[in-house]
């Protein structure tokens, strides 16, 4: 698996997509952003910046960071069973109904993309792989199988996503 930087090639893919303007509806959620600023919990550069890092080094997108590096190494590893267990992972440690329905939404949008623009054939035996489990492909183990198909360095792939996130 690529362990070096990214080429330009996959920058360019990667960055496509990360975009909020990629099909797969992210720019419909916030991990309630609106709500807290109703609620004056956000009401400055400093409460902003403390909102988000929460999010993602203490919450959801902690685990979804776990849940991507799980799928990006099942694919490294040829081991369909690591992958199984990563979507298990995933679909289980949804906080509410409407997380688990968010991730599962933008995942499938997301494959059901690529497999539109990127027919490859190792992304569509992993997304087999992923449709056996009968679990919804959660967004970070969809764009970590997708990275690891397209042979994108692990921890630059993984702070492009947390980016976006």
């Amino acid at each position: 698996m690529a362990t070096g930087m990214i080429t330009e090639a996959g920058l360019y893919r990667l960055l496509t997509w990360l975009s909020p303007a990629f099909p797969v509806g992210a720019y419909t959620y916030s991990h309630g952003i609106e709500k807290a600023v109703e609620a004056g919990l956000i009401r400055d550069a400093e409460t902003l910046r403390r909102w988000i890092e929460a999010i993602v080094v203490r919450g959801a997108g902690r685990l979804d960071a776990a849940f991507f590096c799980a799928a990006w190494r099942a694919v490294g590893d040829d081991d369909k069973g690591a992958l199984a267990q990563a979507a298990e992972w995933a679909d289980a440690m949804r906080a509410t109904r409407e997380m688990a329905l968010e991730s599962a939404a933008q995942g499938q949008a997301f494959l059901d993309t690529l497999q539109a623009a990127w027919p490859e054939a190792r992304l569509l035996r992993w997304t087999a792989a992923l449709k056996a489990t009968g679990r919804p492909p959660a967004y970070a183990i969809a764009v970590g199988v997708a990275a690891a198909v397209a042979m994108l360095p692990l921890r630059q792939t993984l702070v492009a996503y947390l980016h976006a996130y």
